[in-house]
């Protein structure tokens, strides 16, 4: 017979029943999978800034390049600048990808430990079955 005390319902009483190792590995998970996030989202806002800058340049060469008077070496400063803000945008996308990747492996996780909780849940609820002889 099952004591009181053996019954989880949730995971909160599912991660206090573990050993203290395991309840810090836990903890440390979704620590980081809210540094994840936060550092996810950190990165699309700087990514939005550096992408309206490039089109911020990409008008004003449009611009110069559809005949309106701009003198050469303001031209040529455009373009280096531009071609400077394509590599730290790309540079941005590809930091945002590697922070998204981080944070989507630490949700999987913490995903499965709950689905695993959640079979162990159902096996104990389920009632208990007398063999067929």
């Amino acid at each position: 017979m099952e004591r009181a005390a053996d019954v989880i319902h949730n995971l909160p009483q599912a991660v206090a029943a573990l050993p203290r190792p395991a309840q810090r590995k836990y903890q440390d998970l979704c620590a980081a999978l809210a540094d994840a996030e936060a550092l996810a989202r950190t990165a699309i806002e700087r990514e939005k800034v550096a992408e309206e800058r490039v089109h911020g340049i990409e008008r004003r060469l449009n611009m110069a390049r559809r005949g309106q008077p701009v003198d050469t070496g303001k031209l040529k400063e455009l373009e280096v600048d531009y071609r400077e803000l394509l590599s730290e945008h790309d540079r941005l996308n590809s930091e945002r990808n590697k922070r998204n990747s981080a944070r989507g492996n630490a949700e999987q996780v913490l995903s499965q430990l709950k689905a695993i909780r959640h079979t162990i849940y159902q096996s104990r609820k389920a009632p208990k079955r007398e063999p067929k002889v």
